[in-house]
């Protein structure tokens, strides 16, 4: 019997528990409308999560085979999810108000989100669109860094070059199409520097697209207006 709840409402109201049954939690969330999306809460925080995403995260979380760094699918999943509630309860993120839940299980995915070991965060108050109508905000961009790395996050792929100078665990590194959101990594402490050389590139430019000429394929929106000395250029 589960008694660890003290009512129903931690379907959609997680409260601040010692454990969590993130099966009832992610199944209990609230379909939107008609539309693909599901949303719960998390301390005061809004958090959405979309169908696909639902199922896989469910699926990780029934899965007891054992996953490639040792553990299984579930106890991965858990320990994410686990740590991803205790950061949404550090007082110092307490200006977030939703969050959006993504990539937290591919099994065709040969790397962390393959093991349920990564999560994408991102969301309208979390990170730093590419859209020009979200201003950047790399001050919090660096905080939210900072309170992740005290919850067993290993690195945190994100493209700002000021983050990943000046956060305290120095485990920010620079790729390729992050640049509106974070990856959290629970299972690989490094990535290779050559991912740098993505840093302050910000929004991408699929390939196929017309790139113009002098235009790099790689870019940040932010980038004029950007006062940081050690920017790329």
């Amino acid at each position: 019997m589960r008694s660890f709840f003290p009512s129903v409402t931690f379907l959609t109201h997680l409260e601040k528990v010692t454990q969590v049954d993130w099966i009832e939690f992610i199944e209990g969330m609230t379909q939107i409308g008609q539309t693909t999306t599901y949303r719960g809460h998390i301390n005061n925080k809004t958090v959405y999560i979309e169908e696909y995403e639902r199922t896989q995260t469910l699926a990780a979380l029934r899965n007891h085979e054992a996953a490639p760094r040792g553990t299984t699918y579930a106890e991965n999943m858990n320990m994410v999810l686990d740590n991803i509630r205790s950061f949404l309860y550090d007082p110092d993120v307490d200006d977030i108000e939703e969050i959006t839940f993504t990539s937290t299980y591919r099994p065709d995915n040969a790397y962390s989100h393959g093991s349920a070991l990564a999560m994408d965060l991102s969301g309208r108050n979390f990170t730093f669109s590419n859209n020009s109508n979200l201003p950047f905000d790399r001050e919090a961009a660096l905080r939210y860094a900072n309170v992740l790395g005290r919850y067993e996050v290993k690195s945190i792929l994100f493209n700002c070059q000021y983050v990943r100078d000046n956060v305290d665990k120095k485990n920010v590194f620079g790729l390729k199409q992050h640049e509106h959101h974070f990856h959290v990594d629970f299972g690989v402490e490094s990535f290779s520097n050559d991912t740098q050389r993505f840093n302050c590139w910000g929004s991408y430019v699929p390939f196929g697209a017309t790139v113009e000429k002098g235009e790099r394929r790689y870019r940040c929106i932010n980038h004029a207006n950007c006062t940081y000395k050690n920017k790329r250029k």
